[in-house]
């Protein structure tokens, strides 16, 4: 991994994309099947761990990309991502931060090895891990999750915990 500077890194070289998104994916779902620890699920449900989120896809044509991301369902990322020349593609509400970062997992799998970085002026707003060029068709989000989730059948899966006073949208 090459440093460029304090707050960029470069991805290109030796870095394995495929082994940095299995470790988040694989920790997402210990979390997941992990119920007994109330007090991380307090940490978790205060950051908004716990609340509904948005898995999403966008198309920046101009730079023949693709990403896929998540967000809460209360934040303004998508119309931001959007507002820099984005196109929204697909995007499905599940209910939590840990079903997203599986399912936001398992897309990054899929589109390894078409994986890059996005230019400048995209990465700098919409970040530069989640990227990669056309060529490849991701398959519709919904089918995707069902492959993914889809038979996880413990409550954390559908689990959403509003944080105390934060509106949630369901729906």
């Amino acid at each position: 991994m090459e440093f460029v500077s304090a707050n960029t890194i470069s991805w290109s070289g030796a870095v394995n994309h495929l082994r940095i998104t299995r470790m988040a994916v694989a920790y997402a779902r210990d979390r997941l099947t992990d119920s007994a620890s109330l007090d991380k699920w307090m940490r978790e449900i205060t950051d908004g761990w716990w609340e509904p989120h948005v898995v999403y896809v966008i198309r920046y044509a101009e730079a023949n990309i693709t990403k896929v991301g998540l967000t809460n369902v209360n934040s303004s990322r998508l119309r931001m991502l959007t507002q820099i020349g984005g196109e929204l593609v697909d995007a499905i509400q599940v209910p939590n931060r840990w079903v997203a970062r599986v399912l936001e997992g398992e897309c990054l799998t899929l589109v390894d090895e078409y994986r890059v970085e996005p230019p400048l002026w995209i990465a700098q707003v919409a970040g530069a891990t989640e990227f990669w060029r056309d060529g490849f068709a991701l398959p519709p989000l919904q089918q995707v999750f069902e492959t993914t989730c889809g038979s996880e059948s413990g409550d954390s899966w559908k689990a959403s915990i509003a944080r105390s006073g934060a509106a949630v949208n369901d729906g």
